[in-house]
């Protein structure tokens, strides 16, 4: 998530409280909001419902893609993907998750992470010293993360 992103949205619908937890990886400014006081909004400014189905609506993208990541891509095809989300869009870049973090996002442990890391170096897809990456080969890389041209 972002700055000024919203969390905890479901339970405004369907009262059954979070669904999820989360947790910050750098220093973080939180405001939470009480579902009453979200609701009494809502029934004054009821065109307020397009933005949070707008924001259920890609969530429920985001659920759908990673889905289809965890049935069609293989760890190395996974990892390939979030580096490439984390990268920005540049080559270069610093990596402040950990490998445990990085296998969450994966969603595989952190050794078959720590491997599909080591494969990617050896493929020459990637570079990494320390938490710093360099992405060799773009085009490779998302080829294996499924976003290469058909």
């Amino acid at each position: 998530m972002e700055q000024g992103d919203l969390f905890g949205e479901m339970g405004l619908f369907d009262r059954r409280g979070r669904s999820a937890t989360a947790r910050a990886l750098d220093r973080t400014e939180l405001v939470r909001v009480p579902y009453p006081a979200v609701r009494a909004v809502i029934e004054q400014k009821p065109q307020i419902l397009w933005s949070l189905l707008e924001l259920i609506a890609l969530r429920l993208r985001n659920t759908d893609d990673a889905l289809a990541d965890a049935m069609f891509l293989d760890v190395s095809g996974r990892t390939a993907k979030r580096l490439l989300e984390l990268s920005g869009g540049k080559e270069e870049f610093r990596l402040t998750l950990t490998q445990e973090e990085l296998a969450s996002l994966v969603g595989a442990s952190r050794e078959r992470v720590n491997k599909a890391l080591s494969a990617l170096v050896k493929m020459k897809l990637v570079s990494t010293k320390d938490h710093n990456y360099r992405i060799v080969d773009r085009k490779g890389l998302e080829d294996l993360a499924g976003e290469g041209d058909f």
